[in-house]
């Protein structure tokens, strides 16, 4: 009898390769964040709810901070803290964006709605 396969095995993390056109092409090792670490960033978020509508308040200067928790987190090599990522100039922002990018691409949001 063969042994089934678990569907889920797809969403483990992964390591990912991408070359980033804001690094000069430079290639980075990434992950996507677990379910558990993107709840985290997404509760973050919310600082309450609308009465009238239900919908999540979220507080959109903690979610400038945010990003960079989120590329922190995806970088595996190089590895980089959000104190690194911060302490680099304006100019590494595209970078940063670029790798926020990637977790898009793969449906990762920070919104509660997954938008």
């Amino acid at each position: 009898m063969a042994t089934k396969t678990n569907p889920f095995n797809t969403f483990k993390p992964k390591t990912k390769k991408a070359n980033i056109e804001a690094l000069n092409g430079a290639e980075i090792e990434y992950r996507n964040l677990t379910l558990a670490e993107t709840d985290t960033l997404r509760e973050a978020l919310i600082t309450g709810y609308n009465k009238e509508t239900g919908e999540p308040e979220m507080d959109f200067v903690k979610a400038m901070s945010i990003k960079y928790d989120k590329v922190a987190l995806m970088l595996v090599s190089p590895k980089m803290s959000k104190e690194d990522l911060l302490d680099l100039s304006g100019e590494a922002e595209k970078a940063v964006d670029e790798i926020l990018a990637l977790a898009m691409d793969s449906s990762e949001q920070l919104t509660p709605e997954g938008n």
